[in-house]
């Protein structure tokens, strides 16, 4: 029997299907379009006309993912040799720094952690000491990250965490009371709701610990932030029930046990990595004399960090692909017969073909392009002309100034590095302050602690790209759960700044003699 023929496709069917399926490549086509309104706002187009449009450019590719975020990160390679803003050598140099070596370093002894196992001995001792619900682990992964960050740097605060987050997170995965990953409609493997909901809550909270304020209040409102509330969807779907608490609690004894004692490999990684997470306090802690400050005295140099943080994850990193991960090697000295000699090389503490596997190397030019946009925005007089425009607030209230200033930072530390950031707004809010008749340190506080609060895109911190290559998150997934940490900080640092730093500070209401 034959079949009646199928109704044409309409156009506005055609263009439906056709946007659906091809919407990426509208995107990346229409976008850079759209906006070249941008390059001709004035006759002739300046340099800092061309560093605007590749931010919004940028921008609007990172927050679409219309193509893979690492590519999106080469556009200033293009866009400002050619158009004059800065030399190729110039842009080139943001895509390897110190930072940049410290999130690969970053990566590389969390890995260190995972690959030795001791990742399942810390969960295990976690959840038997904490319990079996998403609330208390949730609860006690933010405090712990908080914590620590105020003492080391948070992209170390975060990658110690994320070990131990996939161990807990592959308990409950093994009773099926969860899923680590979903799977995408092109098959790809994405992070679950509540996977989102453990890695970003470390990030945030070590973000929120990294400014040492708002310690207990913090970790809440990161919580908060992230699960909305006990009774949100996500919460329900991945609720353990008693039963299933019962259970995961028999296979955590079973496997802990399984375990057994504590190996030499893992207690070198603990050495190694603990030791590196002292020495990262003790750099150049302020309180006392740390050892980054007695090498700068000894050469007698006069920059304040002429050794970094950097340095140091690049030194552990050298001693786990160095040092052994078992003490089998002197059998070669106490072996009495040739059966008990060993037959194959000791494996290191780090196993480079297993991290070259797994490394996430392309998320380390996500860094890169903001430097890059960070620099182009200085040197093509971008940062001038928005201070100029935000001269123009001279007639408001300086409440609703202090509210301009955080959101305005907020909006582009989620798009360049936290101490870029601060170096750009901080003379510009400083100078503006003058020109009102206001105390430059009023504005420059505000804008300092502002900078840290990159919930939105990954882009913004390093905390932020270990957690999304780790787990691999979708940006779209991290810009929700980071809507309401962002709006609460802005109402909880615009009334602080307002209402309890002139507590603090009681001369900051009125003009300095020095900024007269």
């Amino acid at each position: 029997m034959l079949k009646a023929p199928e109704p044409d496709l309409e156009l506005t069917e055609k263009l439906q299907i056709f946007a659906a399926v091809h919407w990426r490549g509208i995107v990346t086509v229409g976008v850079p379009i759209i906006l070249l309104p941008i390059l001709y706002m004035t006759n002739p187009t300046e340099p800092h006309h061309y560093a605007a449009y590749c931010l919004c450019v940028m921008a609007c590719f990172w927050v679409t993912e219309c193509i893979p975020l690492a590519i999106t990160s080469f556009l200033p390679v293009i866009i400002f040799p050619f158009a004059g803003v800065l030399s190729t050598g110039e842009v080139c140099q943001a895509y390897m720094n110190d930072t940049l070596i410290m999130f690969i370093g970053s990566m590389i002894l969390a890995y260190s952690v995972e690959q030795s196992g001791l990742h399942k001995r810390l969960a295990y001792f976690a959840i038997k000491l904490i319990g079996y619900s998403h609330v208390k682990l949730l609860l006690a992964v933010c405090i712990v990250t908080t914590f620590v960050s105020m003492w080391i740097t948070n992209t170390a605060a975060t990658t110690m965490m994320v070990p131990i987050n996939f161990a807990i997170l592959k308990v409950f995965e093994d009773q099926r009371l969860l899923k680590i990953y979903d799977k995408t409609k092109d098959g790809d493997s994405v992070a679950s709701d509540i996977t989102v909901c453990y890695f970003c809550a470390i990030t945030y909270s070590a973000t929120i610990g990294g400014i040492g304020t708002l310690v207990g209040t913090a970790t809440n409102l990161a919580f908060k932030g992230l699960f909305v509330a006990p009774q949100s969807a996500v919460a329900k779907k991945v609720k353990i029930t008693p039963e299933g608490m019962k259970a995961a609690e028999r296979s955590v004894k079973e496997d802990s046990a399984k375990l057994g004692k504590i190996t030499f490999w893992e207690i070198m990684v603990i050495i190694l990595f603990g030791g590196a997470m002292v020495l990262f306090f003790s750099r150049s802690p302020q309180v006392f004399k740390g050892w980054g400050d007695a090498i700068k005295d000894y050469f007698e140099l006069e920059d304040a960090k002429y050794v970094r943080d950097s340095a140091l994850a690049a030194f552990v990193m050298f001693l786990m692909f160095l040092l052994p991960s078992t003490l089998d090697f002197f059998k070669n000295f106490t072996a009495k017969y040739h059966e008990e000699l060993p037959k194959t090389c000791v494996e290191s503490v780090l196993s480079w073909p297993k991290i070259v596997s797994v490394m996430p190397y392309s998320f380390s030019f996500l860094l890169g392009g903001g430097f890059a946009l960070s620099e182009a925005a200085k040197k093509s007089g971008l940062n001038e002309k928005i201070g100029e425009a935000l001269s123009n607030l001279k007639s408001l209230p300086n409440v609703l100034i202090l509210l301009i200033i955080i959101i305005v930072v907020i909006f582009f530390t989620n798009f360049a590095s936290n101490v870029a950031i601060v170096n750009v707004f901080a003379p510009i809010f400083m100078q503006l302050a003058k020109q009102i008749d206001q105390n430059p340190l009023w504005y420059c506080v505000t804008a300092g602690f502002t900078a840290s609060y990159c919930f939105l895109l990954p882009v913004g911190t390093p905390g932020n790209l270990v957690v999304q290559s780790a787990a691999k998150i979708e940006t779209g997934k991290m810009i929700k759960a980071g809507l309401v940490p962002t709006i609460a900080t802005i109402i909880i640092t615009w009334l602080a700044s307002y209402l309890y730093a002139p507590v603090i500070w009681p001369d900051i209401k009125s003009l300095p003699d020095w900024a007269k």
